[in-house]
């Protein structure tokens, strides 16, 4: 491929507002690719072009039609399907070979925002100063080119409208200056990089249920509080507020209707019995057509009698120091001494992101293998008279963590009734005594794809566990190419499954010095 440009102010006087039609083609006669036989065909093609542009001089109406300059009937007659990708044929020219864009002279920008409810925010700026416009007209088209909306921004260049109807076109106005912006869902820019995650309005209500706290113990009384966001104001005053409350098993408890607020603030009180079943119960809200609800937690919470206390003496353990033990020191939370009392401490190992400050831009973490995380005993014995006492933490993983763990060690001390307190306490666990870093390239701008016949850099760094750089000789460097492969099944039974797999192939391999 070549790279040409053509300017258009050798061509034209760009006049504000206009919009120009730029067409590229070419015919038979321009192509210099060689071609063998007679040049019957070619001749019959010259005499049609000239025969055509003869009529075109003649009927001048021929401006304002609406197809293409690069589509003849000459071409069309000498159109052959199995000829289209023979350049020594004229079934390989014709509309089809040409390409087409509009040019629109402006200095509006234009940003539209449109909204489930039917709402549309435009922005209006100078591109060349990108500055807010003010006072520009707005204008808002449907698809059957009639007028359903028109507004005129404000000093910050801001206009806002509600709309009846699902609009189709824009155009912006300011003198002599227009701006045409296409509203349909096929021409709006794609979010689906970005994290537009909310909640759904609905009809133009915004609200909101809150407790003053996130769990209750049955017989306890409930302070809700239902938030209600009405700006449209399109509910009427003093319009009812019902409260419903549902046991787990969807059974309503409890039913009160407000229709007077505080500012939008609904206050429900409310309590559940003694015996009533724990589980997630359901505060419901309904207003006209409009519903809200919350799950509330009822569960039976026993707190804890002791406190305890398990140390390092260090914020992160690895399998490269297995000397690290363990403290741990249990007390009643009135003071005494939890002496001689049985302790259970187990830990769970899970994965997580290996991240070093200094080189955040490389990855260290291996995305072929996979950690399932275990529950390990490490101490299972009574406390001393002091109500203290100490473990090994050596802890043993294997070779099947993709990089860094979380430990997460559970503590149980265990009163002679059998009841019994219980703690919960996570550390970084580093199961190797080395990482190594791989900082790919980023890619083109467009898509981030690494671009065939061009050189990539990666680049590599090796680090201790606290990610210190570190001197590694002889490491392997191997590079794969991963393809997938799958398809659907189906048995005797008629049900189709769908079986997919990845293949791994090596395409390099060296051994490097870091």
């Amino acid at each position: 491929w070549n790279t040409y440009s053509l300017d258009l102010s050798e061509l034209i006087e760009s006049e504000p507002g206009a919009i120009y039609r730029v067409e590229l083609g070419f015919r038979q006669k321009h192509s210099l690719f060689p071609c063998q036989g007679d040049n019957e065909d070619e001749d019959y093609m010259e005499y049609i072009e000239e025969e055509y542009e003869q009529s075109l001089e003649a009927e001048l109406s021929y401006w304002d039609a609406v197809e293409s300059y690069y589509y003849d009937d000459g071409y069309y007659y000498y159109y052959d399907w199995n000829e289209r990708e023979d350049p020594c044929s004229p079934s390989y020219y014709g509309k089809h070979r040409s390409v087409a864009r509009n040019v629109l002279a402006s200095d509006l920008g234009i940003i539209a925002k449109g909204g489930s409810d039917n709402s549309m925010s435009v922005a209006i700026t100078d591109l060349r100063t990108t500055e807010p416009l003010s006072g520009v007209e707005i204008e808002i088209y449907n698809y059957q080119q009639q007028p359903i909306g028109s507004i005129r921004t404000d000093d910050n260049g801001l206009a806002s409208v509600s709309l009846e109807n699902k609009p189709f076109l824009l155009i912006a106005l300011l003198g002599k200056l227009r701006g045409y912006l296409r509203l349909d869902d096929g021409s709006s820019l794609s979010l689906s990089r970005f994290d537009v995650s909310g909640n759904v309005i609905q009809k133009g209500v915004k609200a909101f249920i809150y407790g003053e706290r996130g769990v209750w113990r049955p017989g306890d009384t409930l302070f809700l509080t239902f938030m209600l966001e009405d700006r449209k104001q399109l509910l009427p005053p003093d319009h009812p507020v019902k409260f419903e409350l549902l046991n787990p098993q969807g059974q309503l408890v409890k039913k009160m209707i407000r229709s007077s607020s505080v500012h939008g603030f609904y206050s429900f009180v409310t309590a559940t019995l003694p015996d009533a079943p724990t589980g997630n119960w359901t505060a419901r809200i309904k207003i006209g057509g409009l519903t809200f609800t919350k799950w509330l937690r009822i569960e039976t919470v026993k707190p804890n009698r002791m406190k305890i206390n398990l140390d390092f003496g260090t914020e992160m353990l690895s399998v490269a120091d297995p000397s690290v033990r363990g403290k741990l020191e249990v007390a009643w939370l009135h003071g005494a001494v939890a002496r001689n009392l049985r302790a259970n401490v187990s830990v769970v190992l899970n994965q997580m992101n290996t991240r070093f400050d200094k080189f955040r831009d490389y990855n260290f973490d291996d995305p072929v293998r996979t950690y399932y995380a275990e529950e390990h005993t490490l101490f299972d014995g009574r406390l001393g008279e002091t109500g203290k006492a100490s473990f090994s933490t050596n802890i043993r993983t294997g070779t099947s963590s993709p990089g860094m763990l979380r430990a997460s060690f559970i503590t149980r001390v265990f009163e002679e009734s059998g009841e019994f307190s219980i703690d919960r306490h996570s550390v970084p666990f580093s199961p190797y005594s080395g990482y190594v870093g791989i900082k790919t390239p980023k890619g083109d701008k467009a898509r981030g794809m690494l671009l065939t016949d061009t050189t990539h850099i990666v680049e590599l760094v090796t680090v201790d566990p606290d990610g210190n750089p570190v001197d590694r000789n002889n490491l392997d460097v191997k590079i794969y190419k991963v393809s997938w492969r799958g398809g659907w099944d189906a048995g005797y039974d008629n049900l189709a499954s769908y079986v997919g797999g990845s293949e791994h192939q090596p395409v390099h391999s060296s051994k490097v010095n870091i």
